[in-house]
This record gives C-alpha cells, structure tokens and sequence, in this order.
C-alpha cells in the first residue's frame, strides 16, 4: 500500500505540475455504499459518499469528483483548492485528501506498528526495564499523535489546526473525535515519558 500510494502520487504530482489552481465549492454528493449491518465484521457501518466539487473557468462550470470515498460529508458551499488542465479544464484534480493519501496512512500505519512492536521486544531483552518502558511510552505517543494527525488530515483535507476547527464548525461529527482523543493519548504519553518521568526520579 505504502509503494502504490507514494508511486501513485509522484505521479500525480509530475502530469499535474502546470496544472491552474482555482477555488472549489463543494456542490453535492454521490453515494458510493449504502452502510448497515456487516455480519462478516459484526458491526453496522455508515453510507459512504464521493465528493462533487465545481468550479468556473472562463465562465464555464465544471465538476470534479474525489477519488474515495467517505462518511464524513463537509458543508454544501465548502471550498476546496482545484487545480486544472488549462488546455482540457474539464481535467482537474481536488488538492488534498485522495486514494494516494489513504493509501500512504494505511500503509504507515501497517509499517509502524509491527516495527513498533519489534522494538518494544528488543528493547525489553537488552536494555533495564526501566529504560524499556520510557522508550515504548515515547514510541507510543509518537505512533498515537501521528496516527490521529495523519486520520485528520485524510478526514478534512486540512493541514493546520485553523483548517480542523474550520471543518469542525460547519461538519461535525461524533466519530471526528476518535483522532482527537488520539492526538491527546498520544502528546500526554509524551509528556509523561519525557518530563513526568524524570521529574519524578529526581
């Protein structure tokens, strides 16, 4: 997953590159899987929806759609970045969140974690118990703090604190705090590895 997502965006990147940036406006909404009960999972799941976007070139409208799919849908009128062909404008990409992004999240996430736990074992052989444990609570807070920032850039397309409060305000959602609580597990498990810990030992 990691190598379709990276090689998958390089690519984007280099037959995008004289591409024309524009404004977007989220304009509806097509469904892409009706949600419910899953037996194989044993869960219910949620519709999930692909994005439509327009925007207006030489006064003509166009629309683009993303290339996922998501349950989390923002305001009607969200803008969003687009960037065009401006020898085809009907050719366009939505900059932010796409499948190469899910892909690269996901597939971290599946590299990480098992080198994670790799580390916590080796660590725990050679090194006192005492400096094992600091180290897999610093590791944990890193992959914690990572994981729920990389879930809410992929979630809202944003980057930056303003662009989540921004996506809050007009698109909340009760599920949208999974990556919060995430980044808040992971930065106090920073802070009590790296500060808590060794104030206590003085």
């Amino acid at each position: 997953m990691l190598y379709f997502g990276i090689s998958g965006t390089v690519k984007l990147n280099g037959s995008s590159k004289n591409y024309v940036a524009v404004t977007g406006y989220l304009s509806g909404y097509n469904l892409s899987s009706t949600g419910g009960y899953d037996a194989d999972i044993n869960k219910t799941t949620s519709d999930t929806y692909s994005l439509v976007y327009s925007y207006t070139v030489d006064g003509w409208e166009y629309y683009v759609q993303t290339d996922y799919a998501t349950s989390f849908v923002p305001q009607i009128g969200s803008e969003k970045e687009i960037r065009y062909n401006p020898d085809n404008p009907e050719e366009a990409i939505i900059v932010g969140t796409n499948s190469n992004n899910v892909l690269i999240f996901a597939g971290a996430l599946f590299t990480v974690v098992p080198l994670f736990i790799i580390f916590g074992i080796l660590a725990s052989e050679r090194r006192s118990l005492r400096i094992s444990a600091k180290m897999v609570e610093t590791a944990i807070g890193i992959i914690f703090s990572a994981a729920g920032y990389g879930a809410m850039c992929i979630i809202t397309g944003k980057r930056s604190i303003k662009g989540f409060y921004e996506f809050f305000h007009s698109s909340f959602k009760l599920p949208l705090l999974i990556p919060v609580v995430l980044i808040l597990i992971g930065i106090y498990m920073l802070i009590k590895a790296l500060f808590l810990e060794k104030g206590a030992e003085q």
